[in-house]
């Protein structure tokens, strides 16, 4: 127990849902787990849970029986849900984790399942469209964490042109791997990145091709890129992330 904490201390959190591999849910899980670590009660409260969550979670309607204004509760806000109604209304101490919201343009016109549809559906089509060779494309969906570490594994860069990041765990995963990453600069893309890695924008596809291009092939320009990345995977090491984790939480109590 740390020193001077009260056992009954309570940090809990809510967000909409816990799901399998996914980055929010993970940084919900490694919160837990800190907090936990160093004395402080931590439950996860979810309007949903993927099944093989759902005994790492608690209903959030529960959160009513468990307020208490000595308590702290971080709050995962990425989209409007009942929960957030309900946590507004404790008399909790409240911090707001921003996951950030995905602007409503990304959506028009798209599938009521934007995700699957995208992946399954627009991107196949997109390379029969342009009669592209079909084996220089895998679209594998959803895969364990051994065959996506297998994947890094034989990539010679990692490509993001993402229009639109809250964090992309992705590229901390590429840079753990020592795979080059090449991103396109926009939203948290900079921040996650911290200078490392290669960026470019405006978002321009032939520039993409050409830094592409002197990534995987040029060995001083690979090797360069990597250290950089090497450097700034210490931001993200467990004993950091848990650090500035229990520095605001201490600021409440």
């Amino acid at each position: 127990m740390t020193a001077g904490l009260r056992p009954s201390t309570s940090v809990h959190q809510v967000l909409a849902t816990l799901g399998y591999g996914d980055a929010i849910g993970n940084e919900a899980l490694g919160t837990q787990l800190a907090l936990r670590a160093v004395g402080y009660r931590s439950d996860i409260f979810v309007e949903t849970a993927d099944p093989r969550l759902e005994s790492f979670t608690r209903d959030f309607r529960e959160l009513a029986d468990e307020n208490r204004s000595d308590n702290v509760l971080i709050h995962h806000f990425s989209i409007g849900w009942r929960a957030s109604r309900l946590a507004y209304a404790l008399p909790d101490r409240m911090m707001l984790v921003y996951h950030n919201i995905t602007p409503p343009r990304y959506f028009v016109g798209i599938h009521t399942l934007p995700a699957r549809f995208c992946y399954h559906d627009m991107l196949p089509a997109l390379v029969s469209r342009f009669d592209w060779r079909q084996d220089r494309f895998v679209f594998t969906g959803p895969v364990p964490d051994a065959e996506l570490a297998a994947y890094y594994r034989a990539a010679s860069v990692y490509l993001s042109m993402s229009e639109h990041e809250g964090f992309c765990v992705p590229l901390v995963e590429a840079m753990a791997t020592d795979v080059p990453v090449l991103a396109y600069s926009c939203t948290a893309i900079p921040e996650t990145l911290g200078g490392a890695g290669v960026q470019f924008a405006p978002l321009d596809f032939e520039l993409a091709a050409e830094l592409l291009y002197e990534l995987a092939y040029d060995d001083g320009v690979r090797t360069a890129v990597m250290d950089g990345q090497r450097r700034r995977l210490t931001h993200f090491l467990g004993s950091r992330v848990d650090a500035d984790l229990r520095q605001p939480v201490g600021r409440f109590l």
